[in-house]
């Protein structure tokens, strides 16, 4: 796997890895198979769940325990050392074209991984920002089986959401790693 670089910003590092999986395709479409629910459907199934632009699904280690086992796998294989986290949570994720407006900058309180699934979309990705927000520090392009690591406690949002279905829509699977 090609790790392209690794940023050091604000004490907090961001990596991006490129072609990460084997068979991405086959992962994307069979993600576009699963339901996706709103923060407010998640409430319903689990309580406080946070807020998100989008939709999730369930928790992929019970919606598809193999899959969420396949991406443990592939993030330890590059690299990531998944031995030192607690729990791990994950979750396929759409946002679309109209998500856009409801995005906003947030930290998330643990180290997350992002693997952009669906078609390159260079107009698209994750931006990431000093502690000022206002300050843009680095960004990632939305480039199809990248994954994009961060650590805990940098701003980010993502940009460029896109598409109007399942079909054309941004997918990521969100990986959220709690110490």
């Amino acid at each position: 796997m090609l790790v392209l670089y690794l940023l050091k910003k604000m004490s907090k590092n961001v990596r991006i890895i490129y072609n990460f999986f084997d068979f991405p395709n086959l992962i994307y479409e069979n993600c576009k198979k699963f339901n996706f629910y709103t923060p407010e459907e998640m409430f319903k199934v689990y309580g406080p769940v946070g807020n998100w632009a989008g939709k999730r699904t369930h928790p992929l280690e019970t919606e598809s325990p193999f899959l969420h086992l396949h991406i443990l796998s592939f993030l330890k294989l590059n690299g990531i050392d998944i031995d030192k986290y607690k729990k791990i949570f994950t979750h396929a994720h759409t946002r679309l074209a109209e998500d856009e407006e409801k995005d906003y900058i947030h930290q998330d309180p643990c180290d997350t991984a992002l693997i952009y699934l669906s078609n390159t979309n260079l107009d698209s990705g994750t931006k990431f920002f000093a502690d000022d927000l206002e300050n843009e520090i680095s960004k990632a392009n939305f480039i199809q089986n990248t994954c994009v690591y961060f650590e805990k406690g940098l701003f980010h949002t993502s940009f460029g959401n896109h598409g109007c279905s399942i079909e054309d829509a941004r997918m990521t699977l969100n990986i959220f790693m709690v110490k």
